[in-house]
């Protein structure tokens, strides 16, 4: 197995407000923290967020959870930075790889992809109504947590199984506020898994800065998991020529963007 992450910022922030890690011992997993652009000082929120959070990850090396309450340990660093708590507003997913177990959780918006040996995908692009996702930091503050509930009118995830084909099957399902997706891959529909893959919201903000479209998302999925093979930093070298790639087309992206996979196959 191994894993990799890459994240980049835009133009259209002065400052990356994504951040993204992998680790491989004692067992594969990669994190995403994206930062909301409307609170203050969210890339510092973000790089707090997954670094606590990865040392919670490899205390449970044995267990399938792990507390959420290590979120607590946020807010004393937080504090102890003389930061507003509003920078702890980031989205938080975690994908773990343990022995066949595979663990997924997604505390806010974003993608999970799933790419089999069969060239067929599978990806979830989890979304809330106004662009407002359910961060960790409501969980442990009961009045901006009220407040959020109130403002919120529904909350989706679009799954779509894509083929090369360009053939998209869409179901849209309701949850209430974190994304868990937990299954071995011994399981007879996992057993042709090559790559499980998380990303930002920011995969749907890619946009040809000559006409204004948008570029579909189903596209922007199949050419970020286009990986020649598997070995080194196989994400970064991916996303680093896409976005090469892309800006010759005159494509670029208006938000934040991470990618960052394992590598399941033997």
């Amino acid at each position: 197995m191994n894993s990799d992450c890459f994240f980049t910022g835009t133009r259209q922030h002065h400052i990356c407000q994504d951040y993204a890690l992998s680790v491989m011992k004692p067992f594969p997993f990669v994190m995403i923290g994206d930062g909301c652009s409307s609170s203050p000082n969210t890339d510092i929120g973000a790089r707090v967020l997954l670094q606590h959070f990865k040392k919670e990850v490899l205390r449970h090396v044995r267990d399938d959870d792990f507390d959420i309450s290590v979120f607590e340990h946020c807010k004393e660093t937080i504090d102890r930075l003389g930061l507003e708590q509003e920078s702890l507003d980031a989205t938080l997913i975690i994908c773990k790889v343990n022995d066949d177990l595979v663990d997924v959780k997604i505390f806010g918006d974003g993608n999970l992809i799933f790419c089999y040996g069969n060239d067929e995908t599978y990806h979830y692009e989890l979304k809330y109504s106004n662009n407002a996702p359910f961060y960790l930091s409501y969980y442990f503050d009961i009045d901006r947590q009220n407040q959020y509930i109130a403002s919120l009118t529904s909350v989706s995830i679009k799954s779509e199984k894509l083929y090369f084909n360009n053939k998209i099957e869409e179901e849209i399902k309701y949850f209430n506020d974190a994304f868990d997706y937990t299954f071995t891959i011994r399981d007879h529909q996992y057993k042709n898994l090559k790559y499980v893959c998380i990303a930002s919201d920011g995969l749907s903000s890619f946009f040809n800065k000559s006409t204004g479209e948008n570029i579909p998302i189903d596209r922007v999925v199949k050419d970020v998991i286009a990986f020649k093979n598997h070995t080194g930093e196989f994400v970064k070298r991916r996303m680093y020529k896409l976005m090469k790639d892309y800006e010759k087309e005159g494509i670029v992206n208006y938000d934040d963007v991470s990618v960052a996979a394992i590598y399941c196959g033997e």
